[in-house]
């Protein structure tokens, strides 16, 4: 889910690709190749201090600012490379000390310097730390798994009456999860599902393509990315019946909370480029966290 090229473009290959990453009812679109600098995938660490994401740069000359994972002060400031590389999205460990993260290669974790890298998984996409850290959870092209963080415990999660199920993400007490699903209808609709259940709930029901799903940290509300026809990028918050949907007045992608949900960061373009914005839950305050 990135890029381009400002105005014109850029909503246009978003979608493109956001249909394409999110491999939901085993449908591809080809990703034409990123034309500039980008910023993606943000996530905000639970000790509430960093913000880890993903970077782009096409010129692999440039040795200052290579692609890779990277973190970058909650408050703002420098960021600072964690591993070069092609990262495509990541989590943080319940303690803050981890760093899981997929790439063309598989899934792996590394410590915040950088450290101890390792292979956990030969593929997946989309991973998701559970909340007392035991379990990663992750997508295939159509399935939700979880694994142990030392790549052990591989196991099937997605309910079966979903046809797809991609995009995981925790509630809080690590009962439940929220996914982009597909139950045999048009379109990708958020799900939420027990971990004990097979019987998912229909939160979303439109005519939008809904991605990334963010359970809040006090499990009251749920944030997710919406990609209508008319190519917008649209954030939206709701009750975890589906109730009470509220559209943040930014257009974004890929919404993560903060450790108190009191702040949303996503991916905007202010700018005209992919960078990585702050915006407080009730819609105010922006702010560029990446230049």
């Amino acid at each position: 889910m990135k890029l381009r090229n400002p105005s014109r473009l850029v909503p246009l290959l978003l979608v493109a690709i956001a249909l394409a990453l999110s491999g939901c009812g085993g449908r591809s679109v080809p990703i034409e190749p990123p034309l500039s600098v980008e910023d993606s995938a943000p996530s905000w660490s639970p000790d509430g201090q960093s913000i880890a994401y993903v970077h782009f740069n096409p010129d692999r000359s440039d040795t200052a600012s290579p692609s890779g994972l990277y973190r970058i002060p909650a408050a703002g400031g420098a960021a600072s490379l964690v591993i070069a590389g092609g990262p495509r999205s990541v989590d943080w460990s319940p303690d803050s000390r981890w760093l899981v993260f997929n790439d063309s290669f598989g899934m792996h974790i590394v410590t915040v310097d950088g450290e101890s890298l390792q292979t956990i998984y030969s593929g997946g996409s989309y991973p998701n730390w559970s909340p007392d850290g035991t379990e990663i959870a992750f997508s295939t092209r159509s399935q939700v798994f979880t694994i142990h963080p030392d790549g052990t415990g591989l196991a099937a999660r997605s309910p079966t009456s979903l046809a797809a199920a991609v995009d995981p993400d925790w509630s809080p007490d690590g009962t439940h999860m929220v996914v982009v699903g597909n139950n045999g209808s048009q379109g990708e609709e958020v799900f939420t599902f027990a971990l004990t259940d097979t019987i998912p709930a229909q939160l979303t029901v439109d005519t939008h393509g809904d991605r990334s799903p963010a359970w809040s940290p006090a499990g009251d509300r749920i944030l997710w990315n919406a990609l209508p026809p008319s190519g917008l990028l649209e954030l939206w918050v709701m009750g975890l019946d589906g109730s009470a949907k509220r559209r943040l007045p930014v257009q974004g992608l890929t919404p993560a909370w903060d450790p108190t949900g009191t702040w949303i960061v996503f991916v905007g373009f202010n700018s005209g480029f992919a960078r990585i914005h702050v915006i407080n839950s009730d819609g105010s305050g922006l702010r560029q966290l990446t230049h």
